[in-house]
């Protein structure tokens, strides 16, 4: 009695992993990891951090993180009716920037959408806050956050974001210059510049 219980709880224990190690297969393939390269200011600047961005899909929506080395000797934008011009500073504040094309294949080039399809439209992207860093002497500047299925952005015309396993997506870091206290928080999590001056990462 005591051998066919040890039997039955053997056989309970080998299907306990079979299923726990079938959940774990059947949750990593619903998630897709895609990395890509960082550019330097400007959509054709130079790569400053090889698959520097990294992007983690699911049905649920979308992490998001970006690392590249502190930038030094770039761009500096100037205001807009959120920020006042950003200045050279210590310690520099960053804000990182999410553009979600829920219908890539509607933009002005199906499933490589650019700056033509900032407008109104299927092909128009969502813009979404992930984050701001205020950063001093670290030899890395490092951004992450998470936007969830349905989620309300920053900026339409795009909308929600509604296709997170399948949507075109653009990361941008913008820089804000010196920290200014009276005006946070607008000065973290509010856009500044264009392209010209972030630093960015692409996934089609």
């Amino acid at each position: 009695m005591f051998r066919e219980f040890a039997v039955h709880r053997s056989l309970a224990w080998s299907f306990g992993v079979a299923a726990i190690v079938l959940g774990a297969a059947q949750s990593s393939a619903e998630v897709t990891v895609q990395h890509s390269d960082v550019i330097g200011q400007g959509m054709v600047g130079p790569v400053v951090a090889p698959d520097g961005a990294k992007l983690v899909r699911s049905e649920k929506g979308l992490n998001v993180s970006i690392r590249i080395p502190t930038p030094v000797g770039y761009v500096y934008p100037t205001g807009n009716m959120w920020n006042p011009d950003a200045v050279p500073g210590h310690p520099e504040v960053y804000s990182f920037w999410v553009f979600v094309f829920n219908y890539p294949e509607e933009c002005a080039i199906p499933n490589a959408c650019g700056l033509s399809d900032f407008g109104a439209g299927r092909g128009a992207p969502a813009a979404f806050n992930a984050g701001g860093h205020v950063l001093g002497d670290a030899p890395h500047l490092q951004l992450s956050g998470r936007i969830s299925l349905n989620s309300t952005p920053f900026l339409p015309p795009g909308g929600a974001l509604i296709e997170p396993e399948t949507a075109e997506v653009h990361f941008a870091i913008a820089p804000h210059g010196q920290l200014s206290p009276e005006d946070m928080p607008n000065q973290i999590n509010t856009p500044i510049g264009s392209p010209d001056h972030w630093w960015m990462a692409f996934f089609h």
